[in-house]
């Protein structure tokens, strides 16, 4: 990212374990004292300690968000092997799976089962900004809301509850209503930022014999 961009503003979005890895970067970055205008989530939450390990995902689980469009009750499909998953996407329309082989999606259920269990243990780092967070209000996250990232953020949580499941974050119907919201929040963020910049230009100089004076002093 910061061979593509080097220097900020960022702004950085996330869905589930994504969110997390989102406010890992946000963290990162303003250790570097690089500017973060935005911190988005969708439905990520942070996993209690204390909480049991959670089920490794079925490569049905896989298949169903590759496919996009989840359903509303995608956990009671029954589950299916490599080969069963990769004939589904062959006959499917365009998708996100469009030409996966049974193989690569062997090795994608392996990389998203690691993931489920690194989002399990993970124990993030505080960050000095704001959060806006998308929340799913039914399934199994319904309870948890942006509160659950108070230990880890300094400033304003901004949540938008989404009549959606957590899966469903970003089903075509659900992001139409996530999209806008987004967007509003990008043009006020980047006009309150426009505005920092523009009363920072028009501030005098000091002269650099004043500074050098005024640090002797001290």
């Amino acid at each position: 990212m910061l061979r593509v961009q080097p220097e900020g503003p960022y702004h950085l979005l996330g869905w589930s374990l994504g969110g997390q890895i989102a406010h890992a970067v946000a963290v990162r970055l303003r250790a570097r004292g690089a500017t973060v205008a935005v911190l988005a989530m969708l439905d990520s939450v942070v996993v209690p300690a204390t909480a049991e390990p959670p089920p490794v995902p079925r490569m049905r689980d896989l298949l169903t968000h590759l496919l996009g469009d989840e359903p509303e009750n995608a956990d009671a499909a029954p589950d299916v092997t490599a080969a069963e998953a990769a004939a589904e996407l062959a006959r499917a329309g365009a998708s996100f799976g469009t030409g996966l082989s049974a193989d690569q999606l062997e090795r994608l259920h392996r990389g998203y089962a690691a993931g489920v269990a690194l989002s399990h243990g993970y124990r993030p780092g505080v960050y000095d900004g704001d959060l806006l967070y998308f929340s799913a209000t039914r399934g199994i996250t319904e309870l948890l809301g942006a509160y659950v990232w108070r230990p880890y953020v300094t400033g304003e949580l901004v949540e938008h509850p989404v009549a959606a499941t957590h899966a469903q974050l970003t089903n075509s119907e659900v992001v139409a209503v996530i999209g806008p919201l987004l967007a509003e929040h990008l043009e006020r963020t980047d006009a309150a930022g426009s505005a920092r910049t523009t009363v920072l230009d028009r501030l005098p100089t000091r002269p650099r014999d004043a500074a050098t004076s005024a640090t002797r002093r001290v």
